[in-house]
């Protein structure tokens, strides 16, 4: 089993809710990285990280595009990215985020035990994801 502690890269152009995010995900034991703009998480996007928690509203581009850009690039597109908004609050915003290729979204302000409860699961499917395509590669 791999040891190395899960990376989770935190794109948000708030100090306050950077510190905040960082703080609970580092104690559940994850490796954190940060970021303040859509074209740094595209960056270091490329060093792969297994879940990103990107905020919608970025000063130099939507969260929403950043989302659909790491999506529809097939070296990126496997890493799981939860949505978060302070402003984006309706169904409709919600709706657009996990079109975008979201695999969650939650709102400010974010209970710490509900962040950590939903990267674990979407690392658990990402696992479960990587597990079915290796064993769909064996069978072929």
């Amino acid at each position: 089993m791999d040891e190395q502690r899960p990376r989770i890269l935190i794109v948000d152009d708030h100090e306050q809710n950077r510190y905040v995010l960082s703080r609970v995900l580092r104690q559940a034991n994850y490796e954190c990285v940060e970021a303040t703009r859509g074209s740094e998480a595209l960056t270091l996007a490329a060093n792969l990280p297994d879940v990103i928690v990107l905020d919608v509203n970025l000063p130099d581009m939507s969260g929403l595009e950043v989302c659909r850009r790491i999506k529809g690039d097939p070296v990126t597109s496997q890493i799981s990215i939860l949505q978060i908004s302070a402003s984006m609050v309706s169904s409709e915003s919600k709706t657009r985020a996990l079109e975008a290729g979201a695999d969650g979204y939650l709102i400010h302000p974010i209970d710490g035990t509900v962040l950590v409860a939903t990267v674990r699961s979407l690392l658990r499917l990402r696992a479960a994801e990587s597990e079915a395509r290796q064993a769909a590669e064996q069978w072929q």
